[in-house]
């Protein structure tokens, strides 16, 4: 028997420890690749197509909101399920976000809860638990 591939989760985060803690938490069992800036992130998603992609809504130079635009434009990425990870209040961010996101996590956010809500958007059940 053959293990299939691993699910690749792309984290675009600038804080560096944020991304450290996420990469942590998701690599046991997924193979997770990060960008700390959204240029970096839009430009590795579309040459890799990840899976899923965390994203971060505030960022210097190229902010969440405006990968989050050019994700869903794009054809190559806009089916990419993508979970928000954010300061900002999830109500007025789902207020400007509409249907381009599947779910907000208000940070700071638990290992679990980000773990839970990737297997839910991914559809992977949680074999750990």
């Amino acid at each position: 028997m053959t293990d299939s591939p691993r699910l690749r989760i792309l984290i675009i985060d600038d804080n560096r420890d944020h991304l450290e803690i996420l990469r942590t938490t998701l690599s046991p069992k997924y193979e997770v690749a990060t960008a700390t800036d959204g240029l970096e992130g839009y430009s590795w998603a579309c040459s890799h197509q990840p899976d899923a992609i965390l994203l971060d809504l505030m960022m210097p130079v190229v902010d969440g909101y405006t990968v989050l635009r050019k994700l869903r434009a794009n054809p190559v990425t806009q089916a990419i399920p993508i979970v928000l990870v954010t300061a900002l209040d999830p109500e007025s961010v789902e207020a400007v976000t509409g249907d381009a996101v599947v779910t907000i996590l208000r940070k700071p956010c638990h290992a679990g809860e980000v773990l839970d809500s990737l297997n839910a958007v991914l559809n992977v059940p949680d074999l750990i638990g």
